[in-house]
């Protein structure tokens, strides 16, 4: 596990050149971090596989044909998650409904 960071300083002060006052910038202190801990603040140290050199041309296809993969899916998923609203919406009101007759009959 990694060891908690250092809490960051409360506020930093910035001179911008040409401003007549010092500002004050205030800064998220580490105790704000959420359930998920310092997840966020780790990253991966492995290098990264080298690229393949493109040749005659082949990266920009394979380029054009992934933006064409990529835009296909990104329609599906907004296809899917309209049609998951609309469920929720409907979910919604017939709780609503239900709520409304549960305290009716109070």
């Amino acid at each position: 596990t990694a060891e908690p960071a250092a809490p960051i300083a409360p506020a930093a002060v910035v001179q911008i050149p040409g401003a007549d006052e010092v500002v004050r910038i205030p800064k998220i202190a580490h105790e704000e971090l959420g359930p998920w801990g310092d997840a966020f603040r780790t990253h991966d140290t492995t290098p990264a596989a080298p690229r393949p050199e493109a040749s005659n041309g082949d990266e920009p296809a394979r380029l054009r044909r992934e933006n064409t993969e990529l835009r296909r899916r990104n329609a599906e998923l907004e296809q899917e998650n309209a049609r998951l609203r609309e469920e929720l919406d409907l979910l919604l009101q017939g709780a609503g409904a239900w709520l409304k007759n549960l305290t009716a009959e109070r």
